[in-house]
């Protein structure tokens, strides 16, 4: 199955059996996707962290819907940047291929637009001082109660002893990797970027990386790509932090 193809309950293959949440989930993604109900809220494992938000860890909200901005908003219980993401159909592709920063004639401006979103706000940064940070979309689970607030720090204070780039905290894809921690694992495919941490490490990697500068795929697949050519250290939570709320992309349809 291609991986761009929306799922269908017929295709949901075996490997999905992550845990019950996520396999009873596998069957009502695409339901979803499609606006025809919610995900389920996710069961996450109990762990001692601090049920307090770290409140070290700025969160950025990638957004290029009002409507939309404001929903997530007031799921999340925590102070947020907005970055205005870039708006795929007002981009001069032409320009970008002649600079050198367009290199794929197959992107749709939707995916073009969600890479260059990602990739402004990671080169912004990259130029500051925070050690770690957390870059989402604003169709994310996220609410930052104590049960998110818990197993994320439980994440993270997992993670002092491995090194890593980016940690993704919210995806849906088969299962693999190697374990790391208890709640990790090594990146096995590409995710999907509801939501992910990265360190000040995996913002310069990031930018110096002449491959991810310039758009081959979509950024979910090319940060993949990095992790698999070994420039990146990627991680995965396991089980997800959140997942999505189910609405449509609002760069599906920008073509």
């Amino acid at each position: 199955m291609h991986p761009h193809q929306p799922l269908v309950r017929s295709q949901v293959p075996g490997a999905y059996q992550v845990n019950r949440e996520i396999a009873n989930l596998a069957a009502q993604f695409s339901k979803a996707r499609r606006g025809r109900n919610g995900l389920p809220p996710l069961a996450l494992p109990s762990t001692a962290g601090s049920p307090v938000w770290p409140s070290t860890l700025p969160v950025y909200v990638i957004s290029i819907n009002p409507v939309r901005r404001a929903k997530f908003q007031s799921r999340f219980a925590h102070p947020s940047t907005v970055w205005e993401g870039t708006i795929g159909k007002t981009l001069d592709l032409g320009r970008l291929k002649r600079e050198g920063l367009l290199m794929s004639s197959h992107m749709t401006r939707g995916e073009i637009g969600c890479y260059d979103s990602h990739l402004r706000l990671c080169n912004k940064l990259a130029r500051e001082t925070c050690p770690l940070a957390l870059l989402c979309e604003d169709d994310v689970a996220l609410t930052g109660d104590a049960a998110q607030s818990r197993y994320l720090n439980t994440l993270l204070e997992e993670l002092r002893s491995v090194p890593f780039d980016v940690l993704f905290v919210s995806w849906f894809r088969p299962t693999g990797g190697k374990s790391l921690t208890p709640h990790t694992r090594q990146q096995w495919c590409f995710n999907q970027l509801w939501a992910y941490v990265v360190s000040r490490e995996g913002l310069r990697k990031m930018c110096a990386d002449p491959k991810l500068r310039k758009m081959h795929v979509p950024v979910d697949v090319a940060l993949w790509d990095a992790h698999a050519r070994g420039v990146l250290r990627n991680v995965v939570a396991y089980p997800p932090l959140c997942l999505t709320v189910g609405e449509h992309s609002d760069t599906r349809g920008i073509r």
